[in-house]
């Protein structure tokens, strides 16, 4: 005779529910920002009462805590696996810069086009949004390795100053983002097909000119 499992299934029922509000709390995100982001509109698009998303966490920082780190915990974990098959490597200077930047960008650009697309446009609004609450909950996921790269490249370049090197990483940050928050309108003056770009070409690409224009 089959045996019930109560517990099991209130488990089941408990995490379908968190993910359903993360869902949602992405697709409201996206829309309006984190200012915008309330709460109970969150509780609306996931289709259910706020007492419900009050169960899994106790306000709105809590939650974006969560939203922010599902996305960033898991482009950060495929950029340090790459990260350490570079260290590894043993290359240095402008290969070094080159091969950083490929494995920096590729985890994200990946996603352009396939199902994970959404998540990666909130990964990347989330690290330009302006709300201070925001800003603290990117900072504490960013910071781990940001340091990391900002290390590497100080290996890889011990020549420059510390200036050079913020305007080197200020520039890496901006070919990262700037495709994929606003690459679709870029894309669309020139004619191409965003979604059918070669994006893993891309990042090898984009790691090729900054060899050439620091090694």
């Amino acid at each position: 005779m089959a045996t019930s499992h109560p517990a099991k299934a209130r488990r089941a029922d408990f995490e379908a529910g968190r993910l359903r509000f993360l869902d949602a709390a992405d697709q409201v995100y996206m829309e309006h920002g984190y200012a915008g982001a309330t709460i109970r509109a969150i509780s609306d698009q996931a289709g259910t009462s706020l007492a419900r998303l009050n169960r899994h966490w106790s306000g709105k920082r809590h939650l974006f805590e969560d939203v922010f780190g599902r996305h960033f915990d898991a482009i950060h974990a495929m950029q340090a696996k790459g990260l350490d098959q570079v260290e590894q490597s043993g290359i240095a200077g402008g290969e070094l810069v080159g091969a950083v930047v490929q494995v920096f960008f590729a985890p994200a650009y990946a996603a352009f086009g396939q199902a994970e697309e959404p998540a990666r446009r909130v990964y990347c609004r989330a690290m330009v949004d302006t709300a201070p609450e925001a800003r603290a909950i990117v900072e504490a996921l960013v910071s781990p390795m940001r340091d990391r790269l900002v290390a590497l490249l100080r290996r890889a370049l011990p020549a420059l100053g510390e200036q050079d090197l913020f305007m080197v990483l200020s520039a890496i940050s901006g070919a990262y983002v700037y495709p994929q928050l606003f690459g679709q309108g870029l894309a669309d003056s020139m004619g191409l097909d965003f979604a059918a770009l070669d994006w893993g070409a891309g990042a090898a690409q984009l790691g090729a000119l900054f060899q050439k224009g620091v090694g």
